[in-house]
């Protein structure tokens, strides 16, 4: 397969506004349509003041109320992802991101790496079967504990017997195992 790969990165600094990324995504098509995206964002969150009021940590068997920090900086995402064309029968997209940003639950920095996968699959003219799967882990930046993980798979299936006449069938799940809550603070003990 020919082609060329030039990954498109951009940096970014500290904006006043929270919601704010910098950014732009890069694709490069190689032989055949396949296309693979890249791109890299740099952010920072600031957490809503007085959200933690009322938590509280025990601090060696006394418990004292939370100081969360004001926010993360330096909070970045790159993605790496790759696209077929879309052919008569089938295409397909699988995407790879790497994150760091916050952790809402908690007041902290954290990581997250989230795999993303999409099968198309059209067998005759009146039936289209898509599956996919995403999976998610977050880690805590401090230790590289595990906050949470989710796996989502997905599957639709859908028959169009004639124009006006439409089924459609979607299954999903969501089987996670969720946050296992810690101060954000090494210095405090959980």
């Amino acid at each position: 397969m020919e082609g060329r790969f030039t990954p498109g990165f951009t940096t970014g600094s500290k904006w006043e506004m929270p919601s704010r990324e910098s950014g732009r995504p890069r694709a490069t098509l190689l032989s055949a349509g396949v296309a693979i995206q890249s791109s890299r964002r740099a952010r920072f969150t600031n957490f809503e003041p007085g959200a933690y009021n009322g938590y509280e940590v025990d601090q060696g068997g006394t418990t004292v109320p939370y100081d969360a920090p004001s926010g993360t900086d330096n909070n970045f995402n790159v993605n790496l992802g790759l696209t077929t064309p879309t052919w008569q029968a089938l295409d397909a997209f699988v995407q790879v991101i790497r994150a760091r940003g916050a952790i809402f639950a908690e007041g902290a920095e954290g990581y997250e790496t989230r795999v993303v996968g999409t099968l198309d699959l059209r067998p005759t003219g009146s039936i289209r079967v898509s599956g996919s799967n995403t999976y998610s882990l977050i880690t805590r930046s401090r230790d590289g504990s595990e906050f949470a993980r989710t796996i989502i798979p997905r599957l639709k299936v859908e028959y169009q017997p004639t124009r006006p006449l439409f089924f459609r069938v979607v299954g999903s799940t969501s089987p996670s195992d969720g946050p296992r809550w810690r101060t954000p603070s090494p210095e405090i003990p959980c």
